[in-house]
């Protein structure tokens, strides 16, 4: 049986903070154009204090190593096919979000969004899947929600 090697966790994690702060994207867009679990790389970071991990797998430090600033900035110029960006925008759609607090929040605009949730566009921005696919993620409650939970309204 092959045993699995360990290697101390933080100059990767200081590596993944270095591709964020160089590239100027969430940790979570980092992780999800590198294909990298997310659980793991929020608990490498230690987004959630106290959950921080000590020692990480040899193999995924190599490939945490693989990802530069330049691989991830590579997303700005890429498009991708519309189809998943749609459903993931009608989800943040039903889930409360509309299309004009999406547009402000990830600084595109609403005819864009609106080209997209109707079917209009056969390819979007792969960073704008990606930062949908980050709030998605991150089960943020949408503006209208906030509002509805400060006030008391029941939904």
């Amino acid at each position: 049986m092959h045993e699995r090697k360990w290697v101390a966790a933080a100059p990767f994690r200081a590596h993944l903070n270095h591709v964020c702060g160089t590239t100027g994207l969430s940790w979570l867009v980092v992780a999800l154009e590198a294909g990298m679990p997310l659980g793991l790389v929020r608990d490498l970071l230690d987004v959630r204090p106290g959950r921080c991990v000590q020692r990480i797998a040899l193999d995924l430090a190599f490939e945490i190593l693989s990802i530069t600033p330049e691989s991830i900035l590579a997303v700005r110029s890429r498009v991708v096919p519309a189809r998943s960006t749609r459903q993931t925008l009608r989800r943040l759609v039903a889930e409360g979000w509309t299309c004009a607090t999406l547009a402000r929040r990830l600084h595109t605009s609403v005819s864009d969004l609106d080209a997209l949730a109707t079917g209009v566009l056969p390819e979007v921005p792969a960073l704008l899947d990606l930062r949908l696919t980050e709030l998605l993620a991150l089960a943020e409650p949408s503006p209208a929600e906030r509002s509805r939970r400060s006030t008391g309204v029941a939904a």
